[in-house]
């Protein structure tokens, strides 16, 4: 077996030279080093392997391969091709379980779609014109963090950024309170992806609040 002839050779290589031990167990040298490539490839995946398994287990299978890469990434330093992280999770039968589909209610408020005012044109004249918001998961060990962040699409600045462990409401309205204090636009687009956190009663009654206050310091 190729396992044996590399395991056999390394064990003695130290001692002898390795085409000496090629030619005691008549296969040439060549074919010894291929075949360690090959050992050494399936060491690796293997081991891989059950690194992945391990974070799907300690993640009860909610991450999938984009998250699951991610962690590789940021925890372990191992940077790998999505597609790979994918074909391992599927040989392992390691795929995210898909979560219940929800109602449109967030902590009892309905959901409230609005139109596309921006409709893709992520273009602005000047400051304070359009701003765009979104939120980031970001993997902190075997946990999640998230991201808030409002960007300025006159110049791509982010003027507002907010970090936690849950993400709600209360989440975009820190962020949006800190653009909001930062720059006191007097009349500001502000788009989003209209994720419940974002299309919530409460979220918007909030911003209808920063509206109103925004006017008042314009006057």
């Amino acid at each position: 077996m190729p396992e044996v002839v590399v395991q056999v050779v390394r064990e003695l290589k130290d001692r002898y030279p390795v085409t000496l031990i090629c030619s005691c167990l008549g296969i040439p040298r060549s074919t010894y080093y291929r075949w360690e490539k090959k050992w050494e490839e399936f060491m690796m995946e293997s081991e891989l392997e059950r690194l992945i398994q391990e974070i799907c287990v300690k993640n009860h299978y909610r991450y999938g391969h984009r998250k699951v890469r991610e962690v590789l990434r940021l925890k372990y330093g191992i940077k790998l091709n999505r597609k790979t992280v994918q074909k391992i999770m599927q040989k392992r039968n390691l795929q995210c379980r898909v979560k219940k589909k929800r109602q449109n209610w967030i902590n009892g408020e309905s959901k409230i779609i609005v139109p596309n005012r921006l409709n893709r044109d992520f273009t602005a004249s000047q400051p304070n014109e359009k701003w765009v918001t979104d939120i980031t998961y970001l993997p902190f060990g075997t946990s999640m963090l998230y991201l808030s962040t409002i960007m300025d699409l006159y110049n791509h600045e982010i003027i507002a950024y907010q970090i936690s462990d849950r993400q709600d409401v209360q989440l975009v309205l820190k962020t949006l309170e800190m653009a909001v204090k930062e720059r006191q636009p007097k009349q500001v687009l502000f788009h989003s992806d209209q994720g419940a956190v974002y299309t919530s009663v409460y979220c918007k009654i909030k911003v209808h609040s920063f509206a109103r206050n925004l006017c008042r310091i314009a006057a």
